[in-house]
């Protein structure tokens, strides 16, 4: 419920928020003012993202747009931020969706260069960001993923793999207990004293009245220290050094309000990993030598399976394909918009290996460096029959550049390449993450239940890139709604997913939503990519 000091009301109706638990549940599309003494202003905007705030007066207005999230915020508790339907669920099925297409996608090998063992992740040429990104959507407990890091964790604690070791220790002849017979060989055959008077064992009997004074036992115990358990340790060792690292260059590199958010981030972070690492058992465990690779144990057994997921999720989140400026945001605040593009840019590349029936050949070489790692503008991923997916390909004036638009400079957000077939050609898909009620609705099946259609202004830029663009056949919307249409230019028809033309030449809209089955896209990709009658020459030709 609200806390003391400050007031938080809608600006434009003047209610209050929805109350939760701990705090208020804020929908983003709306803009909120807060009210209260000077100084519990002052504090409650130094806890928020900067680009979300501004003054007004006395007052702070705050306008979050398309981020969600959670945010603790003194003298209001945790504001939870919605847009729409949207939250925080939605965005980390989002990155896991592209950390898992990206991890598969066949980069050259050493451009996105492994993570460490040892916690110098900062001065290799990795990139930091992306790991602490990933780090935090498998810690927060809110990703949909079958491999939940903390259960995992504590899993392995409470049924630590480990091994029986044999060691012998030299004692006193009357306190032995398990002896082996090479012991007691080396016992007789070695120096003996006479036996105490009235001491008539058979041994002593034996060995005509003497006895050796000691005698090496052999003794059996276990240990945790397998290299199993040394693997867990050195993924704790390298969790912990990220975020570290990430506080460190916070600090020195961005604003003090950055460093500050990233700081309680860190903290989260350290606070849901400290009873794992305080546990005792590591005490007994050493450092990694080499990685287990042949063992079962990590490979099969609950908690150390689910471990080793992450880690090779950690190790390729260096794939993401974000800019720096991109993995900054993410990590200030959760827009959900910058995501939504990346992720549009996945959604099809996996679609289209479904289509093909295929896995690709060859992806795009990431440009990585201590910050950030990102799809260069014009980036591919190609299939052996020569089916391709562009990220921001770009379309210049310049006669001397391959691909041209007669007025301005274009860049689509992803571009395909038929190679042949009906639909031969080039096809520009661009993701327009957009929260709109109905007015501009063109159908009435268009709206989708979390108040979210495309805007008629994105399908009039669907006709800036056909009409620029003169190898192009077909540009679509991606959008997080309900309605698939597309526009035959010849017919001026409009058809579903499941009727599309044999020769598909105009403008559509796709949705495409986290969550969601991909059964529009696959079905279009499917209309576009496999042959259908006799192959035409590209629109343009």
């Amino acid at each position: 419920m609200q806390q003391a000091q400050l007031t938080l009301l809608d600006q434009k109706s003047g209610d209050s928020p929805e109350a939760t638990e701990n705090g208020w549940r804020l929908n983003a599309e709306r803009a909120w003012v807060v009210t209260g003494p000077p100084d519990a202003v002052d504090a409650a905007q130094v806890a928020l993202p900067g680009s979300c705030t501004s003054r007004v007066g006395p007052a702070l207005l705050l306008e979050f747009g398309n981020a969600v999230g959670h945010f603790d915020v003194p003298g209001l508790g945790r504001l939870e931020v919605t847009t729409g339907k949207w939250s925080e669920t939605d965005f980390d099925t989002m990155l896991e969706d592209i950390v898992r297409v990206s991890a598969s996608l066949p980069f050259t090998a050493g451009e996105a260069g492994s993570l460490p063992y040892d916690r110098s992740l900062a001065r290799r040429e990795d990139v930091l960001y992306h790991a602490f990104v990933y780090l935090r959507h498998a810690l927060t407990g809110r990703a949909r993923t079958a491999h939940p890091l903390l259960p995992a964790l504590r899993s392995v604690l409470s049924d630590p793999h480990r091994r029986l070791v044999r060691r012998q220790r030299r004692v006193p002849l009357a306190l032995a207990g398990h002896v082996e017979p090479s012991s007691a060989l080396r016992a007789v055959t070695g120096h003996l004293d006479r036996a105490p008077a009235g001491h008539a064992s058979p041994l002593a009997t034996l060995l005509n009245g003497r006895l050796p004074r000691e005698i090496d036992e052999t003794i059996t115990h276990p240990t945790f220290d397998v290299p199993e358990n040394r693997f867990v340790k050195s993924f704790l060792d390298l969790a912990v050094g990220i975020v570290e690292d990430v506080r460190a260059r916070a600090a020195r590199k961005g604003s003090k309000r950055f460093a500050r958010r990233i700081g309680a981030q860190c903290d989260e972070l350290e606070r849901r990993l400290r009873p794992i690492l305080s546990h005792g058992m590591w005490s007994d465990v050493g450092p990694m030598r080499r990685f287990p690779s042949e063992s079962t144990v990590l490979q099969r057994r609950r908690g150390y399976r689910d471990v080793l997921h992450h880690f090779v999720r950690l190790r390729l989140s260096t794939r993401l394909p974000l800019s720096r400026e991109q993995a900054r945001e993410l990590l200030e605040i959760k827009n959900i918009a910058t995501l939504y593009e990346s992720w549009c840019y996945v959604q099809v590349v996996e679609a289209v290996r479904n289509v093909v029936g295929d896995s690709p050949t060859e992806a795009a070489l990431i440009d990585a460096t201590e910050w950030q790692s990102h799809l260069p503008h014009g980036a591919v991923v190609t299939w052996a029959n020569g089916t391709a997916v562009h990220y921001n390909l770009s379309f210049s004036r310049s006669k001397s550049q391959p691909r041209q638009s007669y007025s301005i400079p274009l860049r689509p957000d992803v571009v395909l390449t038929v190679p042949f077939g009906a639909s031969a050609g080039l096809h520009v898909l661009d993701a327009k993450f957009r929260l709109r009620k109905g007015a501009e609705n063109l159908f009435d099946d268009e709206r989708k239940q979390t108040g979210s259609t495309f805007k008629v202004a994105d399908l009039h830029k669907m006709h800036t890139y056909r009409d620029a663009l003169p190898t192009v056949r077909t540009s679509w919307v991606l959008y997080p709604g309900e309605a698939f249409r597309f526009f035959d230019e010849s017919t001026g028809e409009s058809t579903t997913a499941a009727s599309l033309p044999t020769h598909c030449d105009g403008v559509g809209i796709i949705p495409l939503s986290p969550g969601e089955e991909r059964t529009n896209l696959e079905r279009a990709l499917a209309g576009l990519c496999k042959p259908k009658g006799l192959q035409v020459p590209p629109r343009g030709n």
